[in-house]
């Protein structure tokens, strides 16, 4: 037949809009993924260049030679990215200058620093940025040859992919649909482009047929996605340090994402001979406006000169000392627990904030840290944290600030402490509350609910849904002890680590604590005593709880605090106010909930399968239907390659060779087709093949011939069935230019 008018001359490549712009879109789809590792600061002026590098390469694939758009690809690039260099880079306008070259490879060598020691998610320098543009332009250029030069969109598409995996693999995670969603939607609709612009007026003739299949396709591969990989393997990461390996805290509360990392990775090492390991604090958050707690801020004091002294306090103290091997924690911060009183192998890059006695640094990283602490914790016994008042000069104005909030909050808090007499009792109220059955643990549930943070409609919603992880425990009940006079802030830092199992020389035991152990937790001030840690997270640690004073010449009571440093996972334990298996409780909720996800996601996979077996049923009757929607001047070559397809989905050997009369008069013969019916298609296929002018067959004379040639074909209800669920014509296709 007559090549199809629009088709590219010999030596020139195709200038279709479309496929130009789903291969940019495609190309930037791909790129998404990069913010997971690399915030993406970086992606609008990636978006321009990667348009500027498709609209070059559109306009001149319009009318130049095969050589010509990769050369105009290549001057949009640079021209684009000359521009957005970093101001202290040379340049001459819009071009590079002869300094350009050098200041650039220097730059790019700083950039590689910044990845080896960044953790992730790296806030990026303008030069990290730029060499993201730069990296993604020179993509997009491939990726055009790929898919308009050479047309082979498919392989492109493969290239994208392998792309968009690489920050799974630098930081495992599970599939995102936020990031994976866009890119299988713009491989396909780059494919269909691609369709189109081979066959402009067939693609037109079964745009309703494509579009099915891509959305079926794309559903398919959607749910398998989501559904599937919680069954694989998970991903574990590799020793060493950069992104990929290292862990942070950006001492935000946002430990979600953190938390849910498919695989743990050691971030340091806990050698003590206090008999457990410490929480290890990083950083406290006391300022809270409504919508997120900040770190705290002040005055400093180097570490050179020795720590200052503890405030004042009536209670005894509980002493400890451990050394401390940081592995794979990057960050401006060091654990410490609380509260440090001595630092040996701590250089005077860090300082100490008096306020909180955390340690950081603007010039420093965490990374391979070793030092010793020594720490003091207050001990007070039961009657004096009773006689303890609170609002005195040790805690800070922003420890009681409070913003509008909603009603739910302030009800609950006097409801829950109603019948406590002294702030000590109110905060033992509040935790065994949180502790005692009614609240579960759950990284998804927040996420699912969409309120995975810590702002006052967070915290509302948290106490409504009652499920949630630390973040929201210890966020609720800062605010909610603050309703009721109590100054109190938030810490975010580690559980204890799990023992190795390794005792020292000295007896001394090491512990080893992971990602997966990243925690958040309430302090609240009691006057004469300090700051003393609570934890009203279900089903993990064990909750704050001071003993009696014991009787002349017993022992000096301990505090059950002590308990908790070496609970470093959900404990049974529980507390004076909870039910005796109120952990137990919550450790099997948590199971129940792991049971449910795990029969939803079976549930998923199961209907991925389903959908997988539907797409051969749902591919042959789109292709069916928009051959029967054929426009005028296309309705019988279309007809005709749809009684081909139903021949062969029948089991009938089309031979590529063979002639529309020829294999009618066969079908008759064999089949016992309805020779009027059949003669009648066969004539229209020949005049739309040889005929200067003719008539094409009318859409309800098509359908009918159809339908009954159909059905002789396929006699039984069993035939059509087979051949509608597994319709051979789908990889059984004779070319049927060469049959007409």
């Amino acid at each position: 037949m007559p090549a199809a008018e629009g088709a590219a001359a010999p030596g020139r490549v195709s200038g279709d809009p479309g496929l130009a712009l789903w291969t940019a879109v495609a190309v930037l789809a791909a790129a998404l993924p990069i913010s997971r590792v690399i915030l993406p600061s970086w992606l609008p002026q990636t978006v321009l260049v990667v348009a500027a590098v498709a609209a070059a390469g559109w306009a001149v694939r319009r009318s130049a030679r095969l050589s010509w758009p990769i050369v105009a690809e290549a001057a949009a690039w640079l021209v684009a990215v000359t521009v957005m260099l970093p101001a202290a880079i040379p340049r001459l306008v819009v071009v590079p200058s002869l300094d350009t070259v050098p200041a650039v490879r220097a730059m790019l060598g700083a950039v590689g620093d910044e990845l080896l020691r960044g953790v992730a998610p790296v806030r990026p320098t303008p030069a990290l940025s730029w060499s993201i543009t730069a990296a993604i332009g020179l993509l997009a250029i491939a990726m055009a040859h790929v898919a308009l030069t050479a047309r082979l969109p498919l392989l492109a598409a493969t290239g994208l992919i392998a792309v968009a995996l690489i920050p799974s693999l630098v930081v495992p995670q599970r599939v995102d649909a936020v990031y994976f969603v866009p890119l299988a939607v713009a491989v396909l609709l780059l494919l269909r482009a691609d369709t189109r612009a081979r066959d402009p007026q067939d693609g037109l003739a079964h745009a309703a047929s494509a579009s099915a299949v891509a959305a079926v396709v794309g559903v398919v591969a959607v749910v398998a996605a989501l559904a599937i990989p919680p069954f694989l393997p998970q991903p574990v990461a590799k020793a060493g340090t950069g992104i990929g390996p290292t862990t942070t805290i950006d001492a935000d509360l946002d430990l979600g994402a953190s938390l849910r990392q498919p695989a743990e990775t050691e971030v340091l090492r806990v050698t003590t001979d206090a008999g457990s390991a410490p929480y290890l604090r990083v950083a406290t958050l006391s300022s809270f406006d409504g919508e997120v707690w900040t770190p705290d801020t002040g005055a400093l004091t180097s570490v050179a000169a020795g720590l200052p002294p503890l405030e004042r306090s009536s209670a005894e103290r509980v002493a400890g000392t451990a050394r401390i091997d940081v592995t794979r924690l990057a960050g401006s911060y060091l654990p410490l627990p609380y509260a440090a009183v001595e630092l040996q192998g701590v250089d005077e890059a860090w300082s100490l904030l008096t306020a909180n006695r955390t340690l950081v640094t603007n010039s420093a990283t965490s990374l391979d840290a070793q030092y010793t602490v020594s720490w003091e914790r207050p001990a007070p016994t039961r009657e004096q944290a009773q006689q303890a008042t609170v609002g005195g000069e040790g805690a800070p104005a922003q420890a009681l600030e409070l913003p509008a909030l909603p009603a739910v909050i302030p009800e609950l808090a006097a409801e829950v402490t109603e019948s406590a007499e002294t702030p000590y009792d109110q905060l033992r109220a509040l935790q065994g509350w949180f502790r005692g059955g009614a609240f579960r643990y759950s990284l998804e549930a927040p996420v699912e609910e969409g309120f995975d943070g810590s702002g006052v409609e967070a915290i509302a919603r948290f106490l409504d849904e009652r499920a949630g992880y630390c973040v929201h425990f210890a966020s609720a009940f800062a605010v909610m002890a603050r309703t009721l006079g109590i100054p109190t802030r938030v810490v975010v830092g580690y559980l204890p680590g799990t023992s190795t199992g390794q005792p020292g020389a000295d007896g001394a035991m090491t512990y080893s604590v992971t990602s997966g152990q990243l925690h958040s937790w309430p302090e609240a001030h009691l006057d004469g005593i300090g700051w003393v840690a609570f934890d009203p997270t279900a089903s993990l640690g064990v909750p704050t709880n001071f003993l009696p004073e014991a009787p002349t010449g017993a022992q000096t009571p301990t505090d059950e605090l002590d308990g908790r440093w070496a609970t470093p996972r959900p404990s049974p334990t529980a507390t004076a106010t909870a039910a005796p298996d109120a952990d137990a409780a919550d450790a099997g909720s948590a199971g129940s909930a792991r049971t449910s996800g795990g029969a939803s996601t079976a549930l998923g996979v199961a209907a991925a399968l389903v959908l997988a077996l539907l797409v051969p049923f749902l591919v042959r009757v789109g292709r069916r239907r928009g051959r029967l929607g054929a426009p005028d001047g296309r309705r019988a070559e279309a007809v005709w390659r749809e009684l081909v397809d139903t021949a062969i989905d029948a089991g009938y050997d089309v031979s590529a060779s063979e002639s529309p009369r020829a294999l009618g008069a066969r079908l008759v013969a064999e089949a016992g087709a309805p020779e009027p019916q059949v003669a009648l298609l066969v004539g229209a296929v020949e005049r739309a093949a040889y005929a200067r002018e003719h008539d094409d067959l009318p859409a309800s004379a098509a359908a009918d011939a159809l339908r009954a040639t159909r059905r002789a074909i396929l006699p039984r209800p069993a035939d059509r069935l087979r051949a509608a669920a597994a319709p051979r014509s789908l990889v059984v296709r004779p070319s049927v230019d060469e049959l007409v």
